[in-house]
């Protein structure tokens, strides 16, 4: 049945389906929007469903990463390379009995899923629309994220690309891994640049002016009162 991309007891249509539908707030919001569409899954049956497909997915990543190949696909090419963090909630059970609904009471915490893009720019630098592209992620650490770049990397013959650009917003995590992925994929350094992305350098620059402001108004308060 797995050869046939049944999981959960669940058609790869139908993995489809439930998987998309359960990107929304809760599993009992997609089992609604299912039955709207004539398929009527519960709550309950969703989860299963999803946490199927999260699972094999992940065993799919890992087998392709055991034996990944490399292509010429990123040769005299120019290539952007962005790593980010987001925000998540993980919803945690806790133990005990259910409440007098069925329930469990539960915790939610934050998490930071990291995240990775490659693209292909045209030469003006921007982005190509129907370019070279790949994007991955997890909710690991980041050695786990910088391990899937570098695979990809290494996949694509990046050491090939005409220049690098890489992009992110400034977090240590990411630009002190850079030389580490540079010398994994054995890219040549003359051939990368860095850049902090426009939105999170024009905050910085904010900071700053607001910073310069304040202290110039204390010193005009200071001044007078002398």
């Amino acid at each position: 049945m797995l050869l046939l991309g049944v999981l959960a007891g669940a058609s790869p249509a139908l993995c489809e389906d439930v998987t998309l539908e359960g990107l929304r707030d809760s599993y009992e919001e997609a089992s609604n929007a299912l039955r709207l569409r004539g398929r009527d899954i519960s709550a309950k049956r969703v989860g299963t469903i999803s946490r199927a497909v999260s699972h094999a997915s992940l065993k799919a990543r890992e087998r392709r990463l055991a034996c990944l190949r490399v292509s010429n696909e990123a040769d005299g090419k120019r290539l952007a390379v962005a790593m980010d963090g987001g925000r998540v909630l993980i919803r945690t059970n806790k133990r005990g009995r259910k409440t007098a609904k069925g329930y469990h009471t539960y915790v939610a915490d934050w998490r930071e899923p990291k995240l990775f893009i490659i693209y292909e720019l045209d030469a003006e630098g921007r982005k190509m629309r129907k370019g070279l592209e790949r994007c991955d992620g997890t909710i690991g650490g980041p050695e786990d994220i910088t391990r899937l770049l570098v695979a990809e990397l290494r996949a694509m013959g990046a050491q090939d690309a005409k220049s690098i650009t890489f992009l992110g917003d400034g977090a240590k995590w990411i630009w002190n891994r850079i030389d580490q992925i540079i010398e994994e994929v054995g890219i040549d350094r003359a051939r990368v640049s860095t850049c902090l992305d426009y939105y999170h350098a024009v905050e910085h620059l904010a900071s700053v002016a607001e910073a310069k402001t304040f202290a110039s108004l204390i010193e005009k308060r200071a001044c007078s009162t002398t």
